[in-house]
């Protein structure tokens, strides 16, 4: 997938303030950006209901990246191309958590 993508987390980011991070996900959509939710959590529908029902809400696509090494080892495989993506996250890090120096862009 190419264009412009913006990559959101949910704990601790999404969830800081869910209508103010409603409102901004309909003004980046309108403005034709794509969003996509990558959490650093499983995918268990029993566990994550919550994630599921917010970004169905909002029609946004999630990639659970628990199962992957990092989030851009997550969204690699789930076909987005992590460079060309605006990550908003408020724990960084994880975005590539178990590369060596050398391999981040």
């Amino acid at each position: 997938m190419s264009g412009q993508i913006i990559f959101l987390d949910y704990d601790e980011t999404y969830t800081t303030n869910k209508p103010m991070w409603d409102s901004i996900v309909e003004i980046w959509k309108s403005n034709g950006l794509a969003v996509v939710c990558c959490t650093n959590r499983f995918g268990h529908s029993h566990y994550d209901a919550d994630v599921i029902e917010d970004m169905g809400r909002l029609d946004v696509p999630i990639v659970w990246a628990a199962h992957h090494a990092d989030k851009w080892a997550a969204m690699e495989a789930a076909g987005y191309i992590p460079e060309n993506g605006i990550w908003v996250d408020d724990r960084p890090m994880y975005i590539w958590l178990n590369r060596p120096v050398e391999t981040m862009p």
